[in-house]
């Protein structure tokens, strides 16, 4: 089952506004995961933040609150040599 829990701070991510997302897992998945939360930017609509629960047991918490979209970089940011 998942739930719209609308647009809230997300304390993590300074509490910008986020649309909030829940899916409950009416049988347990992989690692015994039971609830998966996701948060996303109203702006670019991508995903910033999830948090995965195991019954009542933090399984993780991620937060992407540094996402720039078409960020510039230097010709030879890629370069052969600059990866060794």
């Amino acid at each position: 089952m998942t739930e719209y829990l609308g647009l809230r701070p997300i304390p993590e991510l300074a509490d910008k506004p986020c649309h909030v997302l829940r899916r409950t897992c009416l049988t347990p998945e992989e690692e015994g995961l039971t609830q998966v939360t996701i948060q996303f930017d109203p702006e670019t609509l991508l995903q910033v933040g999830a948090l995965l629960m195991a019954g009542d047991e933090l399984i993780g918490r991620y937060h992407f609150g540094n996402l720039k979209l078409n960020p510039t970089f230097d010709k030879d940011q890629f370069a052969a040599e600059r990866l060794k």
